[in-house]
């Protein structure tokens, strides 16, 4: 029985979501003429204005029967008296020239000087009620910084969506959720972008002709924008937060003091050891990483070891990471986020590891291509040739 009552009122919810909607409108960046319509195009298309509570707009289907709908902004004449108290002293006026409320706006500045009501008309009127005062030329220019503001803000989330792909295109591009994940953001990027700049220049338009503006609805542009910028902004936030949380699963290290020093060691098996090339591989602690992913586009992979405290040397290391992607742009970006010091061309461990190797004066920092792989290793001692050959073989899957 609970299950067929169930049932029973499912179609009537899904009727009363198809009746109601809301749309997002930012109510501070707009004068009285572009919300007005707004609503009325919207009670044109049986959409008549149920309530509205900060930028959300709700409505109800309901037949248009040909009344009007009207935003009319209030400005407080005095701080003594609550402005919600004041615009309803207004009402009577309002309703003698044929107009009556449907709703109020909250506060829209921290004095609550400024409010919106929301009229439609009760029977026929001569004119839609204007507002005295500054106050439409203020939330024009309002509009006007914000559709600025947000391509600015649009602008600089695509600078750091660029530094974030060029510092760490490796692990994005080997791994098929950071490449979904940041697809989306970069989908959402471009939607903000266009809109933004489509906002901006909506303002030239409306300076050029201002019927059309209004009657195009060019001025939606700007609450289009807003919403994907921060659309772009929450998408972010989770890439970042999901990544801090999740991004190195597994690998959590144990905390101890080394030299006074809190530090996390991590205690992962790793392809080639300093032990087994033959190197220093004495102090008091050691630290162990490796981490691989794969994708469609590139495989990673990376190791480091280190010992540290009582009896380790400074240079008691050993990093080597490799890279394989089809596209030679990636592996020249990878190569350019890995190279950190001077290299050159070494035709001796060329043709000893067959494979192109470049190093540096101190031999201690290498970077070989091999076909569509790269790879780079460095050292805390200078590396031999055959100690250079069994770390990039280890590393390679």
């Amino acid at each position: 029985m609970p299950a067929e009552a169930g049932r029973a009122w499912l179609p009537g919810l899904r009727v009363a979501l198809r009746d109601r909607k809301s749309s997002f409108l930012l109510l501070t960046c707009h004068t009285d003429e572009e919300i007005t319509d707004f609503l009325q195009k919207k009670a044109e298309n049986g959409w008549w204005l149920a309530s509205m509570r900060g930028n959300r707009f709700r409505f109800e289907r309901r037949e248009h029967d040909g009344r009007r709908l009207c935003s009319f902004s209030f400005q407080a004449s005095s701080a003594e008296t609550p402005t919600e108290v004041q615009l309803r002293q207004e009402l009577p006026l309002l309703r003698r020239e044929g107009w009556d409320m449907i709703a109020i706006s909250g506060p829209e500045d921290i004095a609550d000087t400024r409010r919106h009501a929301f009229l439609y008309e009760e029977h026929p009127a001569a004119s839609v009620p204007k507002a005295e005062g500054h106050g439409n030329e203020r939330a024009r220019k309002k509009g006007r910084r914000k559709s600025v503001s947000n391509l600015i803000v649009s602008i600089l989330y695509l600078a750091f969506i660029s530094a974030l792909f060029s510092l760490d295109a490796m692990r994005i591009t080997s791994s098929d959720a950071y490449m979904a994940a940041f697809a989306l953001f970069l989908i959402l990027l471009c939607c903000s972008l266009a809109l933004s700049i489509r906002a901006v220049i909506s303002i030239i338009e409306d300076v050029k002709d201002h019927g059309r503006y209004i009657k195009k609805d060019l001025y939606r542009f700007i609450d289009h924008s807003t919403r994907m910028v921060f659309l772009s902004l929450i998408a972010l936030v989770c890439f970042l937060a999901i990544d801090s949380l999740y991004g190195q699963s597994g690998r959590n290290g144990e905390r101890a003091e080394i030299g006074g020093e809190d530090v996390v060691l991590y205690s992962d098996d790793i392809p080639e050891t300093l032990a087994s090339l033959g190197l220093d591989a004495s102090g008091e602690a050691r630290t162990a990483i490796f981490r691989e992913s794969s994708s469609f586009m590139a495989d990673y992979r990376y190791s480091y070891e280190q010992y540290l405290g009582e009896g380790a040397s400074g240079d008691s290391y050993l990093s080597c990471t490799y890279y394989m992607s089809s596209s030679a742009f990636l592996r020249k970006l990878a190569e350019r986020q890995l190279r950190n010091s001077q290299l050159t061309y070494e035709e001796g461990l060329s043709a000893y590891i067959g494979a192109e190797v470049l190093a540096s004066a101190s031999m201690r920092d290498f970077l070989i291509r091999d076909g569509d792989a790269v790879i780079y290793i460095r050292s805390g001692k200078a590396l031999e040739s055959r100690q250079l050959e069994a770390v990039a073989a280890a590393i390679a899957p």
